[in-house]
C-alpha cells in the first residue's frame, strides 16, 4: 500500500509540473499577482514575507519550547503529545498556500512547506530517537472526493528530509466526522471521539512516533489520534503540522 501511495504522490507531482510548464506567466497563490519568480505558485515578495518558526511549540499552551527542551517548562506540556513542530502560524500568508495544496491540488505548494518543516525538524530533532512517521487518516469518502490524503503526502516529504519510515496505515479512520470549522474546542473534541482505531497488523509497542497533519487548531484531531496510538503502546508522540491555528478559538 505504501508503495502505491508513493507512486500516486510522485505521479501527481510530475503531472502538475508538466501542466505548469505550459502556464506562463505564473500567478502567486497568496497575492494573485503574475510574476517571474523561481516558484510558479509563490512570488518572491510573498516568499520573503513568510515568517517561519525556528523551534517547536508546546501542544498544550502553544508557547515556543526552549532550545533543547523535550517539554514545555511553563506548563509541563501534554501527557500524550510532547511538542508540535510547525512551519508557521496559520496566518494570511500560509493559509493560501495550504488551501491551494489541499483544495486546488497545487502539490508543489504543499511540498514547499513540508520541506521547510523537515529542515526545521532536522536541525532540532534527533532522528535516531524516532521510529516512524504516522499520518492522520482521512475518512475514505473524503479522501476519494479530494483525490489524496494531504497528511500522507506531507509524511512522505518529511521522510525524504529526515530518513524516517512512514506507516501510512498505522491509524484507520472508522467514523466520518463533520467539518470542524465553526466549532468551539469542546464541540471539536466531541466531534472527534471514536474517529480512529489502530491497525492491529502493525506493531506500535514502545515506538516513538511523529504524528502528521496539515494544520492543528484546537488539537482535538491530534489528541484523539494520539489517544489511540498511546493505547496501542506508543511510547512518545510528537506532532508535525504545516501550521498552528486557533490561538483565539473560543472555549
Amino acid at each position: 500500500m505504501k508503495d502505491n501511495i508513493s507512486k500516486i504522490r510522485q505521479s501527481a507531482e510530475h503531472i502538475f509540473d508538466s501542466i505548469m510548464g505550459f502556464v506562463y506567466p505564473p500567478q502567486c497563490v497568496i497575492c494573485d499577482k503574475l510574476h517571474e519568480g523561481e516558484r510558479f505558485f509563490l512570488c518572491d515578495r510573498c516568499a520573503h514575507a513568510l515568517d517561519f518558526y525556528t523551534a517547536p511549540h508546546c501542544f498544550k499552551c502553544k508557547n515556543m519550547i526552549d532550545s533543547g527542551g523535550r517539554k514545555c517548562s511553563r506548563c509541563s506540556g501534554s501527557d500524550r503529545i510532547s511538542k508540535i513542530w510547525a512551519c508557521s502560524a496559520y496566518d494570511d500568508f500560509i493559509r493560501p498556500l495550504i488551501h491551494s495544496f489541499k483544495y486546488a491540488g497545487v502539490i508543489p505548494a504543499g511540498k514547499y512547506l513540508a520541506v521547510k518543516l523537515g529542515q526545521l525538524m532536522a536541525d532540532g530533532l534527533d532522528a535516531h530517537d524516532v521510529d516512524t512517521i504516522v499520518p492522520v487518516p482521512l475518512h475514505p469518502m473524503r479522501e476519494r472526493k479530494r483525490g489524496f490524503n494531504q497528511s500522507i503526502f506531507i509524511s512522505e516529504w518529511l521522510q525524504e528530509e529526515l530518513n524516517i519510515s512512514v506507516y501510512a496505515d498505522a491509524l484507520i479512520r472508522i467514523r466520518r466526522t463533520r467539518d470542524q470549522t465553526g466549532l468551539n474546542r469542546q464541540k471539536r473534541r466531541e466531534n472527534m471521539l471514536g474517529a480512529f482505531r489502530a491497525n492491529s497488523k502493525i506493531d506500535l509497542e514502545d515506538k516513538s512516533v511523529i504524528l502528521v497533519d496539515d494544520v492543528t487548531t484546537s488539537g482535538a484531531t491530534a489528541s484523539e489520534a494520539a489517544k489511540v496510538l498511546k493505547n496501542a503502546g506508543v511510547s512518545e508522540i510528537q506532532l508535525a503540522v504545516l501550521a498552528i491555528a486557533g490561538h483565539d478559538l473560543q472555549e
